[in-house]
Order: structure tokens, then C-alpha cells, then sequence
């Protein structure tokens, strides 16, 4: 491997420790990786499910999935220290800690997979090691989640400024070849709708959630992948319990160049009528398009109540054909007072919620090492 110069392997430990055990910066080092089979380390392990029907000649493909990587470390401790460069470069894999393997190349960068050890070290030669004055050790690791990390996640950040309340918000992308589960930071005072949309498909193009009312302080971070935590809040409120059962389906496929999707500010933070997503959307958009009219300055002055008025104005007047029809009796509800006095309680006025911010972190990643 010695003669691939390309190729850069360094060991970060769980210790806090860096060994560099091939590339060039391993050059002069005494502790090498050598040569031999590394395992999964280059692609990780498919299995596949088939199951056959009765009657049926074969089998009819049901489904497959990632397995987690077993990867082999073959190292070389040489050298008057070798014992104590051994000893130390133990310390650098756990099997309860996470040690994360960073492999540079000219192509790809860096790339970084999270392992542990999973086996004991195993001394591969029959001599005392003494008498070599060095050692070969074989490190056996797992790495659960089988997949390759760029060392910062992609980020965009939107913010508000007082007149985009709805429209293209931000961008994402993902380079990777596997899809990405999107996550958040949102700060207050805001209640932002969050876009979960299947990029490069035809169907549910405008669905978005709706996140809980973030009081002044609030920080909240949020996790689209099914199998985390969807929110967690600074101040250990249990947003998610404010979520009414909505979830995030939709990943950002794998190969998406930048796209531009849409942020929502929620003029209704708290309300005590239900109010489908759609009519959110839709003021939202009223809202902005009354900036461009009037002006920020001039739409930041307004009083709650001349708001409240002109939204209620709206709700009983002409709406598009993709907001859902609500009865008589509910739009009469949405008072021009009452509307008002929602936005007392929670903005105090739309000024105030300058500034909050919805930043995306995209968690981009990659089968293979490189490309």
C-alpha cells in the first residue's frame, strides 16, 4: 500500500489521540498500517431478502438493506518505542467509544467513518516481539452506521427579515450517493413551517411541517430521520409533544444539486381553532406580497389590530384552489380581534420576530472511501 500516495489513513482516537498510519503523513512514523485485507473497508456489506410464493418458480426480490462494516486494521509497532507506541495506540479504540477513521484523497477530500472496536488486538506473529523489537497487532472494528461523512455537514441558513415570510427559503443539496436525512436549528421568537418535500418527484410538492411556538429563548433542534429524535428544545419543554402527530417522510435523494426550497413563518403561533397547514401557507404568502406593496418599514409599523383586520379581510374573501374550504361558522371565528390579540400573545408585534433563523445542516455521505 506503501506506493499508493494518494491515499491517507488517520486513526482519531477516542482518547483525543491522531495516528496517521498511512499516506504521507505516516512517512517517518513507527507505526504503520501494512499490508493484507482491510475487510469492508472499501464497500459496505448488502444483504438482500427474497422469498418464493407457492407455485412459484425462484424467488421474487422483497427488499435489502446496508449492513454495518467490519473492518481490518493491520498495524506495525517498530522502533526503540514500539511497546509503548503499541500501548498508547490501543488506548485510541474503545468498544463502548467512538473512533473515527479519516481517509484523504486528492478526488474526494476527507471522508470520515465512526467505528469501535469490536474484537481484542490479536499479536500476529509466533516469535517474542522483544526479540524483533517490533510487533504486528490486528485490530477488528465495527462501524454500525456503515456509511462515509464529509468532516463539516453542508449548512444554509434562512433568515427573517420581516417580509419573507413564504417562498424560496434555502438551499440544499447532496453530493453524496446515499440520501440524507436533513437537520435543523431554529431559533425564536418563530413558528416555522420546514419543508419535507420529495425532491425530483411530481407528487405532495407543497407539504411542509409545522413546528411548535418558540417563546423568546428557544432554541430548538430538529431531526428528520425516522429514527432519532425528532425535537429537542434548549429549555427541555417536550415540543415534540406539540407536533399533533405530524412527521418528516422525505430524505434528500442522493446526487441533488442545489435546489431551492420554501421556509414558512407562521403568522398564527398559537391558536385554540384548528387551522390546516395550507391556510398558514397561504396567508403567509398574503403577507409577503403585502410588504412588497407597502413597503418593510411602513408593514413593521402596523399595529396587531390593523393586521388582524386585513387578515380576516383575507379569510373571507377569494381563496386559491389548493387552500381546503373551511366551514362558514370557522372563518367567522377568525376575528379581526381575535387574530390580534393571537399576535399580542406571542410575537408582541411582527417586528420583533427579525432575525430568527432556520439553519439546515445536511449530514452528506458516501458508500465508498472516495468518489
Amino acid at each position: 500500500m506503501d506506493d499508493i500516495q494518494e491515499f491517507g489513513l488517520t486513526v482519531m482516537g477516542c482518547d483525543g489521540s491522531m495516528w496517521p498510519i498511512h499516506g504521507p503523513e505516516s512517512w517517518g512514523r513507527n507505526v504503520r498500517l501494512m499490508e493484507g485485507d482491510m475487510g469492508e473497508f472499501y464497500e459496505p456489506p448488502i444483504k438482500t431478502v427474497h422469498k418464493a410464493r407457492v407455485g412459484q418458480p425462484g424467488s421474487s426480490y422483497v427488499g435489502s438493506k446496508t449492513m454495518e462494516r467490519h473492518v481490518v486494521l493491520n498495524v506495525d509497532f517498530f522502533g526503540e518505542d514500539w511497546a509503548h507506541d503499541k500501548s498508547r495506540f490501543m488506548r485510541a479504540f474503545a468498544p463502548d467509544k467512538d473512533t473515527k477513521l479519516a481517509v484523504t484523497t486528492p478526488m474526494s477530500g476527507k471522508r470520515l467513518l465512526t467505528v469501535r472496536l469490536e474484537e481484542g488486538p490479536k499479536y500476529l506473529d509466533n516469535r517474542d516481539p522483544f526479540s524483533l523489537a517490533a510487533a504486528s497487532y490486528q485490530l477488528v472494528v465495527i462501524a454500525h452506521d456503515p456509511f462515509y461523512y464529509e468532516p463539516v455537514p453542508f449548512r444554509h441558513k434562512f433568515v427573517f427579515t420581516g417580509s419573507n415570510w413564504a417562498g424560496d427559503g434555502i438551499t440544499v443539496n447532496n453530493h453524496g450517493d446515499v440520501e440524507s436525512w436533513p437537520q435543523w436549528v431554529l431559533t425564536s421568537p418563530a413558528k416555522f413551517g420546514l419543508p419535507d418535500q420529495p425532491i425530483g418527484e411530481n407528487f405532495d410538492t407543497d407539504r411542509m411541517i409545522f413546528m411548535p411556538w418558540q417563546p423568546v429563548g428557544r432554541t430548538m433542534l430538529v431531526d428528520t430521520n425516522p429514527g432519532a429524535e425528532m425535537v429537542v428544545a434548549n429549555d427541555n419543554t417536550q415540543a415534540w409533544a406539540d407536533l399533533n402527530g405530524q412527521f418528516f417522510k422525505h430524505p434528500i435523494p442522493p446526487g441533488t444539486p442545489d435546489t431551492r426550497l420554501p421556509v414558512y413563518v407562521d403568522p398564527f403561533p398559537l391558536l385554540d381553532i384548528p387551522l390546516p397547514y395550507q391556510w398558514r401557507m397561504w396567508i403567509a404568502q398574503k403577507l409577503r406580497e403585502l410588504v412588497k406593496t407597502i413597503g418593510l418599514d411602513t408593514f413593521l409599523a402596523i399595529t396587531p389590530e390593523e393586521i388582524g383586520k386585513k387578515i380576516s379581510e383575507w379569510m373571507k374573501g377569494t381563496i386559491p384552489d389548493w387552500v381546503p374550504i373551511l366551514s362558514d361558522d370557522l372563518i367567522a371565528d377568525f376575528t379581526g380581534d381575535m387574530i390580534a390579540y393571537g399576535i399580542r400573545q406571542t410575537y408582541g408585534s411582527f417586528a420583533n420576530i427579525a432575525g430568527a433563523t432556520a439553519e439546515i445542516r445536511i449530514p452528506r455521505r458516501w458508500q465508498s472511501p472516495w468518489l
